[in-house]
């Protein structure tokens, strides 16, 4: 047997270096300490070393039969850097190298060796960057240091140490970094040979192992070996996927053509409507050519109708040009004899005189009218100035004279115009700034809030809060009530102003300047102007108020007369005077002067009331000021009319400038030649008209000429009348006979047209003998019907093509005219693809079913037997007398489950032998298969394989239980039916002895004493074991295992170690403080001072 004899850890969590050397052969090893000690971190650097690198189980005891706890973040990159609650003991930002060394002696061949994992961590790197190297070193011991460390004392990397032992047979690496290869590189130095995957198996499920009440779970869990995946079960499942693609193919194709019948059906609506509208159409060019026909006959008789009437008119136009032709020769005949031609001559001149005059009338009327307007203007604005009445009677340079005159004249006025024009925006400006002073002014009143001084204005605010609702004149006799110091010292200036405060005002800082003025004037004195602002009806002697008033109004007034007036004629007040404060004639003797003295009630309150707020602003009558500002707003209003006024003036002034500079003297006076003109040509029209008198005086005939003359024209005008009408007649019964000519024309084209329509209908397949014609109206409607059901297909059948191309990825035009290949992929599918997918979906699942048939039952049925060979291999173990426990001995029974969902297939799985796959079945059987093929094959759609991985684990079919042997009473009884009455160590007991009897029997009895099978090492690993058990269970249990050939590492409470102690070869305990942990190993002697010597 090959022993682990030392165990070393270099940076393995919170142990920084600890090397354990067990007792000799020692094959029951204690691992023992409090919580959170550290023993199950040694039990994980045992478990990875000895799985060749499992790192995803560690701490697999706390989650739960084999699988990782969920919440624990152990991890070999958190074992490395040392990963406390809260930090790393080993920094990230530093490169760390561990090193977890076990030390072996093959007990046959007397040989050591070191099986040791390299682990390495550098700075900044995660948990997926760590670096593991699994090697053995030969011959080599962990206790010595220079396998591990420098001269220096830091540690070697791995390539130093192959550099330094990696030649000859001394050295042994991993020949590639997988988990894999680490298996078998481990499985070869520890002897596993064939048997290591089950051993690794059972490993993990023995240090998972917790206390379990189910028996069935026991065996299932721990025992057996899980279900593998076999090549049968493979092809099965990928049977099963090659139909749930076929059957998703064939659907996808059947949907395909789901949705091209539609189109085809919709299609043929489209084609019945279509072919009703093109029988109506028929109906309606039938119609159609019958009216054209009889529309055609009318237009020409109508058109022959016409051309007679054209050819008449033509002869009258001939039988005119005659006439006018005959008139003409007439006329030349008389007008060419000489006395008409100077006759003649002598007209045109007269005319041509008349013309001429009638132009200069025309000027002068213009002319007239240009000075008449000068003329009203000068009337209208009062100009004096003498016009000439009749321009015709005077000489040009008469008229040059008078026109002289009045541009100087005009010039004149428009210059006095000027001058008042600037004379009143001189005005308009000053009432600007009037205006603008008096509103200023005025916003300046507005905009006083009448406020007091701020502190009596907080004063009032403390005054309303805490006398709210009541008269103001109650808050002047309560006013001492008020609570702050900060206004007791103004108390009697306050109420001098509160006696009168509705009717004071903040006065302009101007006024007051003037009254301190007066106050310099008499500082100097040894009396003093007392001042106070009251009304009238507080002083009940008014002779003595008036003395006293005009004592200081005169006073005042000869020092400054603006107080006068302030007095007077802003405040309509009284200022009170007087030398002696008791010869006051006022009941209410509050005032104050201008040294700023306060007088109250007999006392004086010396420079008081001269604060900065009082003496800049001084108070004023409020009525007063109320009326001042209205008459502001009066004078605004005033001064704003006279700006109006003023604007209208100068805009007056504007238009009589502009009325005179429009007057054009200079037109008027170069255009007086303009009469001279006229009287010539009326002088030479008189001499003409003279000359013509003579001639017809001398010669008769002229008159008479002249009136055959006129004759002669006005016929030739009749006759050219006539001809122009006759010619538009001509010319509109020409543009009749083209318009009914190309009707004829078009009517003739559209009756050749609907005829061609019509052949083409009736030489069609819609064409039927006797058709009965419709009347137009009923045509009509139909049409409309028909129109719009082909509107409503030709949308539906687009809407259905663009649903299809979207679904099916389908580039065929969306459209009527890309119908035909809808149409050929519908066929197609249809009648081949679909019929051939249905056909290969059928043989697909005939196949299936019988490879589930040929595979799966027989996969089930080998699994079932192999474990029932593995149960009698352990019972055989178990029958040996070093199995014995106490009195007891234990045999494992398996039968068929009972549970139905698995029984009812027990026929077809559960049997010694498996059948032939081309055996046959009976009725019974067959119809078994189908059921449980149907069940699986049925779930398995979408790659499922939730159902075929249950049915086709072998441990569904299997229930066990344990018969327990009473060897003094030769009694026997099944574990499952005293289960319940049993402690919770008994309940165990069996269950580790089966656990150690299966590492026992690894290899098999076939293989002991051909030295492979005392060579292997063979380690258990449980993690706190034995929990539920007494001592006298314990010590028991320990004897058989040193019986077995195997090497049990334990972890234990610290409160248990009594329990086993005696019979523990090697005791290991752990502590840690704070963030060390620390490792010993303790002698027997050691037992009794344990709990306070190392686990305390």
């Amino acid at each position: 047997m090959i022993y682990l004899t030392n165990i070393r850890l270099i940076n393995w969590h919170l142990f920084s270096d600890v090397t354990l050397s067990l007792n000799n052969h020692s094959k029951i090893n204690l691992i023992a300490g409090n919580n959170s000690a550290g023993k199950s971190t040694l039990n994980d650097a045992l478990y990875y070393v000895l799985s060749g690198g499992d790192k995803d189980n560690f701490n697999v005891a706390s989650s739960g039969q084999g699988d990782r706890a969920k919440n624990s973040d152990r991890s070999l990159y958190t074992y490395i850097r040392g990963k406390t609650q809260s930090e790393f003991l080993r920094k990230k930002d530093t490169d760390v190298i561990s090193y977890i060394a076990l030390e072996f002696f093959n007990e046959l061949s007397r040989e050591r060796f070191i099986l040791c994992a390299y682990l390495e961590s550098r700075k900044g790197e995660g948990e997926k960057d760590v670096t593991s190297k699994f090697f053995a070193i030969n011959g080599g011991s962990v206790t010595n240091d220079s396998i591990f460390y420098k001269e220096n004392k830091t540690l070697k990397e791995f390539n130093d140490i192959k550099s330094e032992y990696g030649y000859g047979s001394a050295f042994e690496e991993e020949k590639k970094d997988t988990r894999y290869e680490r298996k078998r590189f481990v499985s070869e130095k520890l002897r596993f040979s064939n048997a290591s995957e089950r051993y690794y198996s059972i490993l993990k499920k023995a240090l998972s192992f917790n206390r379990i009440e189910n028996i069935n779970d026991f065996f299932k869990i721990y025992l057996l070996d899980d279900s593998k995946i076999s090549d049968e079960l493979k092809r099965i499942e990928e049977k099963f996927k090659t139909y749930d693609e076929l059957n998703q193919r064939a659907q996808r194709i059947e949907n395909q053509v789901d949705s091209l019948k539609l189109i085809v059906d919709c299609y043929n609506k489209y084609v019945e409507e279509n072919n009703d509208l093109e029988t109506n159409l028929y109906f309606e060019n039938k119609l159609s050519f019958a009216g054209f026909l009889d529309e055609i006959d009318k237009l020409t008789v109508k058109l022959d109708s016409l051309k007679n009437e054209i050819s008449r008119l033509n002869r009258d136009k001939n039988e005119l040009d005659s006439d006018v032709k005959n008139a003409r020769e007439e006329l030349y005949k008389i007008t060419s004899t000489e006395d008409y031609t100077s006759y003649n001559a002598l007209n045109s001149e007269i005319k041509n005189l008349k013309n001429r005059l009638n132009d200069v009338t025309n000027e002068l009327k213009e002319f007239n009218l240009k000075y008449e307007d000068v003329i009203s203007l000068f009337k209208e604005k009062k100009y004096s100035f003498e016009f000439i009445k009749d321009l015709k009677e005077r000489s040009v340079e008469e008229l040059d004279t008078h026109f002289e005159k009045l541009r100087i004249k005009i010039k004149n006025e428009i210059d006095e115009l000027t001058n008042n024009k600037i004379k009143e925006q001189s005005n308009l400006f000053s009432l600007k700034n009037k205006y603008s002073d008096t509103l200023n002014e005025l916003k300046s009143y507005e905009a006083n809030k009448f406020s007091l001084p701020k502190f009596i204005n907080d004063l009032f605010e403390e005054l309303s809060t805490k006398f709210k609702g009541k008269d103001f004149s109650l808050l002047v006799q309560n006013i001492h009530e008020v609570e702050n110091n900060k206004f007791h010292q103004y108390m009697p200036l306050i109420e001098a102003l509160l006696s009168n405060y509705k009717y004071d005002l903040f006065c302009e800082k101007e006024i007051y300047k003037d009254v301190l003025e007066v106050y310099k004037t008499y500082i100097n004195r040894k009396d003093y102007i007392p001042l106070h602002i009251v009304r009238k009806e507080l002083v009940k002697d008014e002779n003595r108020f008036k003395e006293e008033e005009n004592s200081l109004i005169n006073a005042l007034s000869i020092e400054n007369n603006f107080i006068y007036n302030y007095v007077y004629q802003k405040l309509n007040g009284y200022i009170i005077t007087n030398f002696d404060i008791k010869n006051l004639p006022i009941d209410n003797k509050k005032y104050i002067n201008l040294n700023g003295d306060v007088f109250y009630n007999g006392n004086v309150y010396k420079n008081l009331a001269l604060t900065n707020s009082v003496v800049n602003k001084p108070y004023l009558d409020i009525d007063r000021i109320k009326k001042y500002i209205e008459h502001l707003k009066h004078k605004l209003e005033r001064l704003e009319n006279e700006q109006n006024e003023s604007n209208l003036l100068i805009s007056s002034i504007n238009k009589d400038i502009e009325n005179l500079d429009s007057i054009d003297i200079i037109y008027l006076k170069n255009n007086t030649y303009i009469f001279d003109r006229f009287n010539n040509l009326s002088n030479s029209l008189k001499e003409k008209n003279k000359e013509l008198t003579k001639l017809k005086e001398e010669n008769l005939m002229i008159v008479d000429i002249d009136n055959i003359i006129k004759s002669i024209e006005e016929k030739i005008k009749n006759y050219e009348d006539k001809i122009k009408e006759n010619d538009q007649l001509i010319l509109n019964k020409l543009i009749s006979q083209h318009d009914l000519e190309n009707k004829i024309i078009n009517l003739n084209s559209l009756k050749e047209e609907t005829e061609v329509k019509i052949r083409e209908f009736e030489s069609g397949p819609l064409f039927k003998n006797n058709l009965e014609i419709p009347t137009k109206t009923k045509i009509e409607e139909k049409k409309k019907i028909n129109q719009f059901n082909i509107s409503m297909y030709t949308k539906e059948i687009q809407k259905l093509m663009i649903n299809y191309a979207k679904e099916f990825n389908s580039d065929f035009e969306c459209s009527i005219e890309g119908y035909d290949r809808y149409y050929e992929e519908y066929n197609t599918l249809k009648n081949n693809a679909l019929v051939k997918a249905k056909d290969e979906l059928s043989r697909n699942k005939e196949d299936a079913h019988q490879m589930f048939k040929d595979d799966f039952v027989g996969k089930v049925s080998r699994d079932i037997n192999e474990a029932k060979t593995l149960i009698r291999r352990l019972n055989k173990r178990l029958s040996k007398d070093k199995c014995i426990f106490g009195k007891e001995k234990y045999q494992i029974k398996y039968n068929l489950t009972k549970d139905n969902e698995f029984n009812k297939f027990g026929d077809l799985v559960y049997k010694e032998e498996v059948l032939d796959k081309f055996a046959s079945y009976d009725n019974e059987k067959e119809e078994l298969l189908n059921e449980l093929f149907n069940l699986i094959f049925s779930s398995s759609k979408n790659n499922d394989s939730t159902v075929l991985n249950k049915f086709s684990n072998y441990k569904n079919y299997l229930d066990f239980d344990i018969e327990i042997t009473d060897i003094e009473k030769n009694t026997k009884s099944l574990m499952s039916d005293s289960l319940k009455e049993r402690s919770g160590g008994e309940t165990q007991t069996p269950f580790y002895i089966i656990l150690g009897a299966s590492f026992d029997s690894i290899e098999g009895d076939e293989n002991k004493g051909s030295g492979v099978y005392n060579e292997r090492a063979s380690i258990v690993l449980f993690d706190e074991a034995f929990n539920n058990m007494d001592k006298s269970r314990c010590e028991p249990l320990m004897e058989f295992f040193k019986e077995l050939d195997v090497e049990v590492f334990m972890i234990m409470h610290s409160d248990r170690v009594n329990s086993v102690f005696n019979e523990v070869d090697t005791c290991i305990g752990i502590s840690r403080i704070g963030d060390k942990c620390s490792a010993y190993i303790m002698s027997k002697e050691e037992v009794n001072d344990a709990e306070q010597r190392v686990f305390k």
